[in-house]
């Protein structure tokens, strides 16, 4: 038998189906699979031209991991304490439909690039894309992109698809992505945001619910579908406001709502003209609304280890902690600030609450409050 050059980390298989029952190194330019699981504590590298078919559990607790060829992760793939990840000279790696990688610090080099299908998820504490070459989509997110930290776009990198990033971005490159972006962009961020919303609330109008937001820029802005909810889960479209096409100038919108009863969830669906579309946060609105209840802030607004609250009503109160995709978590009959801040922070360093954005609402019998954070 002919053997080749290339390092296999974890229990797999060839494509001719010879099964490997231990984390071990072979050599071979062929396209390989790995269906088991290993945990690796050094340096890895993948130089060669075969493709790593990644269907089963590699993880990393330490070293580092260096793709310089074509690796494809249907399973996942796991980077935890000083472990790192790095895509460099021509190395690519796609996260398929179904798969998950999840990280600390990622860094993307010379002509190294990254695709993310739908339904497909990474998430990291920080990310550099340090792409060298002429300007192209080196990083492709149609699935779930988050990023904890520092997210920064390289001058010749370029970030594009139609899938969901979370994250703060310094972008220094040209970027085309038209999906939903929740976080900040500075820097190019051309096209980062479709529809770029400043705010979005919602108020007391003699007993009627009124929604006023605004939007920053907007790019083929067909308009927005307005959602109730009275759950925080189930949303219903009650409305639809036209949106005002391609527009660089601050554009105001408003809705009354006549129907809604003592407490409802408010979000906006926003949808292009070619039918693409993403949702807005979700605001909550209470017909009794007390003023002192807007004084208080979460703080910080990313999460880093501890949430704390600027104020706290004087008063029974019941949290609700929403994600964007609609899970909710609810504490009834909280009595005091130390406890509110010990339950938020209790459910956001858990290790079964994903990374992203979530939405905090304060409710008292007299009145309601919100903001969002990211985990």
């Amino acid at each position: 038998m002919k053997l080749f050059s290339i390092l296999i980390f974890m229990i797999g298989v060839f494509t001719t189906n010879v099964l490997y029952s231990q984390c071990t190194t072979y050599g071979t330019t062929v396209d390989i699979d790995f269906n088991g699981t290993c945990n690796e504590t050094s340096n890895r590298n993948h130089n060669d031209v075969g493709t790593i078919t990644i269907i089963g559990d590699l993880s990393f607790s330490s070293g580092r991991f260096t793709v310089r060829g074509p690796v494809v992760v249907e399973g996942s793939l796991t980077f935890t304490g000083t472990a790192s990840l790095r895509i460099l000279v021509d190395g690519s790696l796609r996260v398929a439909d179904g798969g998950t990688v999840t990280g600390q610090v990622v860094e993307i080099g010379a002509n190294g690039s990254l695709t993310i299908d739908a339904n497909g998820s990474m998430s990291a504490t920080t990310l550099t894309n340090d792409w060298s070459g002429p300007a192209t989509n080196n990083i492709i997110v149609n699935g779930d992109l988050t990023v904890s930290g520092t997210f920064t776009n390289g001058t010749d990198g370029a970030i594009a698809g139609s899938g969901t990033i979370d994250a703060d971005i310094t972008d220094n490159g040209s970027s085309t992505f038209t999906g939903t972006h929740n976080g900040t962009c500075t820097g190019g961020c051309n096209g980062t945001l479709p529809v770029e919303l400043i705010s979005f609330e919602a108020s007391n109008n003699n007993g009627n619910c009124k929604l006023n937001w605004s939007t920053a820029t907007e790019l083929n802005n067909d308009g927005f579908e307005i959602e109730r909810s009275y759950n925080g889960v189930d949303f219903e479209v009650i409305s639809f406001v036209e949106g005002n096409g391609t527009t660089n100038e601050v554009k105001n919108y408003q809705f009354l709502d006549k129907e809604v009863a003592a407490a409802a969830y408010y979000r906006l669906r926003q949808i292009d003209f070619d039918g693409a579309f993403e949702y807005s946060p979700t605001v909550y609105y209470q017909h009794n609304r007390f003023s002192n209840l807007n004084s208080i802030k979460v703080y910080p607004t990313k999460y880093n280890g501890s949430i704390q609250l600027s104020d706290w009503p004087n008063e029974i109160a019941t949290i609700k902690i929403i994600s964007l995709s609609g899970v909710s978590e609810n504490y009834d009959e909280v009595l005091s600030k130390n406890k509110a801040e010990l339950l938020i922070n209790e459910f956001l360093s858990s290790p079964e609450t994903a990374l992203g954005t979530y939405l905090i609402h304060i409710v008292t019998q007299n009145g309601s409050w919100s903001n969002r954070v990211i985990k």
